[in-house]
């Protein structure tokens, strides 16, 4: 029993390392010395937000109640590229792949250091129709803000060395 249990272990570390090693080859960005900065929700309104973080794979529903802010240090998925972050009404969770929800989407390109954003609102009506959000990067970084939760123009931005900053989507902004 206790070779199977040895046996079971060496093979458990070598796939890790193969996984490491395939992770590499793919061209993984992985921040070494903090040269990425953080994305994050701020939630200003007054319910509770559900967040999903969305590149290869699912993660959450992360819960964000009203004052709250969320956060994860910005990264490249080697496979989608971007990563897409959910952001919808706690009590519209369940349905955050199928239903109304807006999307905060971001690609960190590295070693150039580009950042390319965008804010868009997905299947049905605008989850957060009357309140304000807005999209805010570091210095260089044009500004995403939507006056009543509706898309007022092409919602993309791009800005050099952007990566380094933290880029911030605030619900709500201003309570309202």
């Amino acid at each position: 029993m206790t070779s199977t249990k040895t046996f079971l272990s060496m093979m458990l570390f070598g796939l890790g390392l193969v996984a490491a090693a395939v992770a590499a080859a793919q061209g993984v960005s992985v921040d070494k010395g903090n040269k990425f900065g953080y994305a994050q929700v701020v939630n200003e309104c007054d319910f509770a937000l559900a967040i999903y973080s969305v590149g290869q794979w699912q993660r959450g529903p992360f819960y964000l109640d009203t004052g709250s802010t969320w956060a994860e240090q910005m990264w490249r998925d080697p496979v989608a590229g971007g990563i897409a972050i959910k952001v919808l009404r706690k009590s519209n969770s369940p349905n955050a792949l199928g239903g109304a929800h807006t999307v905060f989407a971001y690609n960190a390109n590295q070693p150039e250091g580009n950042l390319n954003y965008d804010l868009t609102n997905m299947f049905g009506p605008d989850v957060f129709a009357g309140h304000a959000m807005e999209m805010r990067g570091g210095p260089g970084c044009p500004v995403v803000y939507w006056s009543d939760g509706h898309a007022t123009a092409r919602a993309g931005r791009a800005c050099q060395g952007g990566v380094t900053s933290n880029l911030t989507l605030t619900v709500c902004k201003g309570g309202y």
